[in-house]
């Protein structure tokens, strides 16, 4: 009769290991020889890919024919592990049968960890996180959300990072706020996210800064010539970004190009005087705040203008010139603008140090002055004139001229000295009125007496000799 020798079974083929989940793999296996006696059980054998040594699980199972198969469970998720498995008779194990790998499905991470803020300013915040304990898979993104500590609707930022730390810089948001942040990690698998629970809130509250908005409703009113009322309103408080400290009017005028002048107020003033202003100038002026941060914008513009003043310039080349015996033209050209502050309605003229007369129109550049003496020096000043303020600015350096010549006047003190029965010495005094320069004189004489007729036409001498000692000297031979 046959003998057999009974020795341990083959070991068994391995044809599938199938993952089911994140924690449970699906293995089956077909027996090969049994070693001449019935396979009693089974027993699997497991490793992660990279550990050195398989690990027997407890469970026994049952031979149920040339077939088997078994549910491995309670693995980690997204990790891959190597299987096999040993059959057992009554002699003892198999070797063990081929390995088959296999990787568990990935599934959602747990929250990340530590999250804190290792720098912040007033518009900023930097966090920083680390991986979570649990990835559960390959976590490639994070998904950080924030909000203000009035706002109910989150802002999200995805950050794709696959280092231990991560960190995320959030900006453009308001100075001395609080803001609560949360962060989560997912796992991708087969193109999907598997997202993670969020960590807890991590409330920040931002840095103190500069203040984002400028004074409010700015008012400018002239109240002088020199001198403009400004009034603000403050910033409004969620703007401010910490306490107001000062407050800064920058001013300059419109008609040029000049540098801004500044002046700086503490806080809690809203109004002020701008003082040494320029009369009849329209002025542009803002207004910014400050706070320990720095300064904020400046306001947008208010625009006055200063009233009118006595004008603080005189007119310019100022010319006189005779006209006739008794009469000047005075001409001139107006103020400066620089210096006319104001609206110029007419001159004012001085003669001789007196005022004389008064010229309408700030157009007029010319007048002529009569009922003057011929050939006489004066001394004219002119001025503009403010109307509207009846003011009078400063008047020009005098200037003279004088009056063309007219015919003298009579000479006086005329006499007669008898040299000899032919000669007469006339002697005079010069006019009181000479009208102009003396460059002679006319003498005039007839007969007189009873051999002579009184009809006779004078006789006519004409002299320029000694005509400004008031003599002369009847030439010998003279009738």
């Amino acid at each position: 009769m046959p003998v057999f020798i009974q020795v341990q079974p083959a070991a068994p083929e391995l044809v599938s290991a199938v993952a089911l989940d994140s924690s449970s793999v699906n293995i089956s296996w077909v027996a090969t020889d049994d070693g001449n006696s019935s396979t009693l059980y089974y027993q699997v054998e497991y490793k992660l890919s990279d550990a050195p040594a398989y690990t027997p699980l407890p469970d026994r199972i049952p031979a149920a024919g040339p077939t088997g198969w078994f549910v491995i469970g309670d693995l980690e998720p997204a990790v891959s592990y190597y299987f096999q498995v040993r059959a057992w008779n009554i002699i003892g194990a198999s070797a063990p049968g081929n390995a088959l790998e296999v990787q568990t499905f990935a599934s959602n991470p747990s929250e990340p960890r530590n999250l804190q803020v290792p720098y912040k300013n007033s518009t900023a915040v930097q966090l920083s996180w680390e991986r979570p304990q649990q990835r559960n898979g390959d976590v490639r993104v994070y998904e950080l959300q924030y909000r203000d500590q009035n706002s109910q609707d989150f802002d999200s930022i995805e950050v794709v990072s696959t280092s231990p730390t991560t960190t995320q810089l959030v900006v453009n948001l308001w100075p001395l706020t609080f803001y609560h942040f949360r962060v989560r990690a997912a796992t991708v698998w087969n193109g999907e996210r598997l997202w993670g629970n969020y960590s807890s809130f991590l409330q920040v509250q931002t840095s103190p800064g500069a203040p984002f908005a400028a004074p409010q409703n700015v008012q400018a009113t002239a109240n002088s010539s020199d001198t403009i009322l400004v009034e603000w309103q403050e910033i409004p408080f969620n703007m401010q970004n910490g306490v107001i400290t000062s407050y800064t009017l920058r001013y300059k005028r419109t008609d040029n190009s000049e540098d801004w002048r500044t002046k700086t107020l503490g806080r809690p003033v809203t109004s002020t005087f701008l003082s040494d202003l320029k009369p009849w100038r329209e002025y542009r002026i803002e207004v910014q705040g400050r706070n320990a941060q720095g300064s904020g914008p400046f306001s947008d513009p208010a625009l006055a203008k200063t009233f009118q003043s006595a004008p603080t310039g005189a007119p310019t080349d100022v010319s006189i010139v005779g006209v006739s015996p008794t009469s000047i033209q005075v001409t001139w050209q107006p103020v400066s603008a620089e210096f006319q502050n104001g609206v110029i309605g007419g001159y004012r003229l001085k003669l001789d140090g007196r005022d004389h007369m008064f010229v309408s129109g700030a157009e007029n550049r010319a007048v002529t002055i009569g009922g003057l003496r011929p050939w006489t020096e004066y001394l004219v000043e002119v001025a503009a004139v403010n109307v509207a303020l009846n003011v009078t600015g400063l008047y020009s350096a005098a200037r003279s001229g004088r009056t063309l010549e007219d015919v003298p006047g009579p000479i006086s003190g005329l006499t007669a000295e008898v040299l000899s029965f032919s000669a007469v010495r006339l002697s005079w005094q010069p006019p009181t009125m000479p009208n102009g320069l003396i460059i002679g004189y006319i003498v005039s004489y007839i007969p007189v007496g009873r051999h002579f007729p009184t009809t006779q036409k004078p006789t006519t001498v004409q002299t320029t000799e000694r005509a400004q000692n008031g003599t002369e000297e009847e030439p010998t031979g003279a009738i």
